[in-house]
């Protein structure tokens, strides 16, 4: 199907492979954080497109976030497993979706290279939340680690 398509529409579709990886994982991600602190009884709550202040939707400002809204006292092993889940989301996003590509046959070119789309989005979202700079997961689990 995709291999018969004209080359602006392979372009067309790839863009959109692109859109669909980068916004899937965002939310899958805030997923894996959700059905977490689900499991520990925290009654999360996610917010998916806000505009930042838990008030609305915004195409323009982005954030993709889970809250709490039972605080509980929860101790830092916990939060660890919660802090993590999301980018161990991404990560298994990466692997699936290298595995897929690797069984793909050559010749389904269009295929493959969506794959390959989605395995590298999946891989990047993975490392750079885990890099720990402000706001991040990584800088999250570094504080739990160090027990701040």
């Amino acid at each position: 199907m995709a291999n018969s398509l004209g080359l602006f529409s392979r372009g067309a579709f790839l863009g959109l492979v692109l859109i669909m990886a980068l916004y899937s994982n965002a939310i899958l991600h805030e997923v894996g954080h959700y059905i977490t602190a689900d499991h520990y009884g925290l009654e999360p709550r996610m917010y998916l497109f806000d505009n930042g202040q838990g008030t609305g939707f915004s195409f323009v400002n982005q954030n993709f976030y889970v809250t709490y809204n039972k605080p509980a006292k929860i101790d830092n092993s916990k939060m660890e497993l919660i802090t993590f889940a999301g980018p161990a989301v991404n990560i298994l996003l990466s692997i699936v979706s290298t595995i897929a590509l690797c069984v793909t046959p050559k010749r389904k070119r269009l295929t493959r290279l969506a794959l390959l789309i989605i395995a590298t989005i999946s891989a990047l979202s993975a490392i750079f939340n885990l890099i720990p700079t402000q706001g991040s997961d990584g800088e999250t689990l570094l504080k739990l680690l160090k027990g701040i």
